[in-house]
């Protein structure tokens, strides 16, 4: 189960600790959007009873690789609405992820609603290969966005450029509801959609220099949700790439993330 993977101890220096396997390795390091759920649920544990996490701002300093790490958590405000807490996972003493999360009340009305066709039952359940990663998710795909996803993974070269934008239902392995932590690690599973942009077989690697994490609503009895991903900014080195996630069912904005990263070559 996910909510195993991101289990939080306590430390005898009063710090927050977790040990990461293996199982969520990009290339050798921890990918960074399991590493935000971890951030998250480290804040939630500390920061609960000022109310929900409203937004989140993460900084990668430095890889994360298998093992221990612990998380240090502290509240920098607290006002009559909002409260700001500063966050940090280390590894080895050395600084690798920084965080900044503002903690309220989730506003219950004017839900935004996207506009879109929920057609999951119609898609197709794809296992994606290679990264052991990908096999503690499901993804359905559309047709179309199928054929850009194996496009942009190097299986299959379609005869247009594809549009650099895709629709991914995902689900975690097992019979798991969808969390907020949840929502962070998703964000971040897709392969890079700069990928889409660049010559077929791109070999690049995409590290996150910062996400920007703004939360709309909670996810409710959710064992998949919609993740819509639109290419940004690509100026050949430096990529924005925004996703939002959707309720598939009431169509309601649970969750945008703005993911900022730096092409690099393997």
């Amino acid at each position: 189960m996910f909510k195993d993977y991101i289990k939080l101890g306590i430390s005898d220096t009063d710090f927050l600790t977790c040990h990461l396997n293996g199982d969520f390795l990009v290339l050798q390091a921890a990918n960074g959007g399991f590493l935000m759920a971890l951030l998250l649920a480290s804040l939630k544990t500390v920061g609960s009873k000022n109310g929900d996490c409203l937004s989140l701002q993460c900084a990668f300093l430095h890889s994360c690789k298998p093992g221990p790490v612990q998380i240090r958590v502290h509240l920098e405000k607290k006002g009559r609405e909002l409260s700001w807490y500063t966050c940090c996972i280390f590894q080895n003493e050395r600084k690798c992820l920084l965080g900044t999360a503002v903690f309220g009340r989730l506003a219950t009305e004017n839900a935004i609603r996207g506009n879109f066709d929920s057609c999951i039952d119609s898609c197709v359940v794809f296992k994606p290969p290679e990264r052991p990663f990908w096999q503690r998710y499901q993804f359905k795909f559309s047709e179309t966005d199928l054929a850009t996803w194996k496009h942009m993974s190097g299986v299959e070269k379609l005869p247009h450029p594809p549009v650099p934008s895709l629709s991914i239902f995902m689900a975690h392995e097992d019979e798991e509801y969808v969390t907020e932590e949840s929502m962070l690690a998703f964000c971040d599973a897709a392969i890079p959609l700069v990928k889409a942009a660049t010559e077929f077989g791109d070999m690049s690697w995409v590290p996150s220099l910062f996400f920007d994490v703004k939360f709309h609503a909670k996810p409710k009895d959710l064992l998949w949700v919609l993740c819509i991903l639109n290419l940004k900014t690509n100026d050949g080195k430096y990529v924005t790439e925004e996703c939002n996630i959707y309720d598939p069912n009431s169509k309601q904005l649970l969750c945008t993330t703005t993911q900022h990263g730096l092409r690099t070559k393997l």
